[in-house]
């Protein structure tokens, strides 16, 4: 009689435990299913790319500039190339405390182009300012030239880390991810702040409006990361697209109205069902890994179709979506399977892959396959 108790209790104590959420109490706007019509894959040939110096690190590129940015250089925090000649063009970002010096800098989000230069917009948390970083001049004189434009984090966020992507609209304003903070580190993180957007002014350090996408959080272990997603904003500046990982969704924020909408694979999960999966995160499913890439056409982002790390023996598939959300096309990424990230020449109309296990790099042409 007692195990009967007992089994009845723990049924019960079970069935507890499993917080029944739905999408609307978790998700900020309307939630959209929809069909990928898009069943054929187009397999791609790729060149690799052969430097003549370190390649490794986070990777960005722009016509023949590729950089990559190291956190664990002695002196500088970025290496750029010349992708013609395969040769160093430099180290630049100083590392350091004294002037002109950072002690942390955030990797490219976007490059851009402004009176000419090729300049690049980042964050360094630890200094508390934002840098515009005149890449041009810089390779021209072999010197970084950057200017510091002081920000204070705390007094809005009391915290000291700032966006951890930052997305220049204009040579005022920047949309920026608000990094999700752990608030019970002790307890594994089941509690965090909720990942949203901001815009705000540059120099003036003004918050213009936030885009708060969720809710709430989930109650579980590391449930700041289960609303990881990576995020580009449309060559108009009025709308960022954000790709989750851990489920086949894909949110988007008109920066003007704040309208929030999800689109949703039909017959995929839910956030109920991110709430109540028990395993570990190596046998979760994922959906869209590593950060969006796009062009004034396309949005690019590796989709490994519900399947776990563990699991895994494909080649990675990258999807193509139009700014409205519809997938257009499936590449084959052939050359190197598991190849870390991806990143894109705008200028030239070439995808990159970057392998953190090979260090290979592989160039594909998107004219070959009508892109």
């Amino acid at each position: 009689m007692k195990h009967y108790i007992f089994y009845i209790l723990a049924i019960f104590a079970a069935v507890s435990c499993t917080q029944k959420v739905t999408d609307s109490e978790i998700f900020n706007g309307e939630i959209k299913i929809i069909d990928d019509t898009v069943k054929s894959i187009v397999e791609m040939q790729g060149k690799e790319i052969i430097l003549d110096g370190i390649t490794y690190g986070i990777p960005a590129v722009y016509d023949s500039l590729l950089f990559f940015h190291i956190d664990n250089l002695p002196d500088a925090f970025y290496i750029v190339f010349n992708l013609k000649t395969g040769k160093e063009l430099g180290y630049f970002c100083p590392k350091g405390q004294g002037p002109g010096e950072v002690r942390y800098i955030f990797p490219i989000n976007h490059l851009y182009r402004e009176n000419g230069y090729l300049k690049a917009f980042l964050a360094s948390p630890y200094n508390f300012i934002y840098v515009e970083w005149n890449i041009s001049k810089s390779i021209e004189t072999g010197k970084t030239v950057w200017d510091f434009i002081p920000y204070d984090w705390r007094k809005k966020h009391d915290s000291e880390f700032p966006y951890s992507h930052i997305m220049r609209l204009n040579d005022k304003k920047f949309v920026g991810r608000v990094q999700p903070l752990c608030l019970n580190p002790d307890e594994f993180c089941t509690l965090s702040t909720a990942p949203s957007f901001e815009k705000c002014d540059i120099y003036d350090d003004t918050l213009i409006k936030k885009y708060p996408i969720y809710k709430k959080t989930l109650k579980r272990e590391d449930s700041n990361r289960l609303f990881s997603a990576f995020p580009c904003v449309s060559p108009d500046g009025n709308k960022i697209v954000q790709f989750m990982t851990y489920l086949w969704q894909i949110n988007t924020i008109n920066i003007e109205t704040g309208e929030i909408v999800g689109y949703r694979k039909r017959n995929t999960p839910d956030y109920l069902y991110l709430n109540n999966f028990m395993e570990s995160s190596q046998k979760r499913p994922l959906y869209f890994i590593g950060d969006a890439v796009s062009n004034d056409k396309y949005i690019f982002v590796t989709n490994m179709n519900g399947k776990t790390i563990e699991e895994y023996n494909d080649d990675y598939i990258v999807h193509v979506f139009d700014w409205k959300c519809n997938v257009v096309k499936k590449l084959k990424i052939s050359k190197e399977r598991k190849f870390g990230c991806i990143f894109l020449d705008k200028v030239n109309n070439l995808l990159y892959t970057f392998s953190w296990v090979t260090e290979k790099i592989f160039c594909y042409d998107l004219n070959s396959v009508g892109l």
